[in-house]
């Protein structure tokens, strides 16, 4: 018997951005109202709407204004698209 073990290489991209020291405070905030426990989500979930918005995901969204990041998307597969 052989055994075949198929090997996936993710590699993360990392952004560093620097804002105003004031807008600390309201990141944490923002970071906790939208359910999030890590600022790192909460970033990464804001360039995924981003993206998802200009159709670079490879998914087409319905965006609700009146709800949270992470719930107001509405995300439908497409051909090689990812759903959340």
């Amino acid at each position: 018997m052989i055994l075949v073990a198929e090997l996936q290489l993710v590699i993360n991209m990392k952004i560093w951005v620097e804002v105003p020291d004031s807008w600390k405070e309201k990141i944490e905030t923002a970071t906790r109202l939208e359910g999030w426990e890590k600022r790192t989500d909460y970033v990464r979930e804001l360039i995924k709407k981003d993206l998802v918005s200009k159709g670079l995901l490879g998914v087409k969204a319905v965006v609700d204004s009146s709800s949270s990041l992470h719930s107001s998307v509405k995300e439908v597969r497409e051909e090689g698209g990812e759903t959340r």
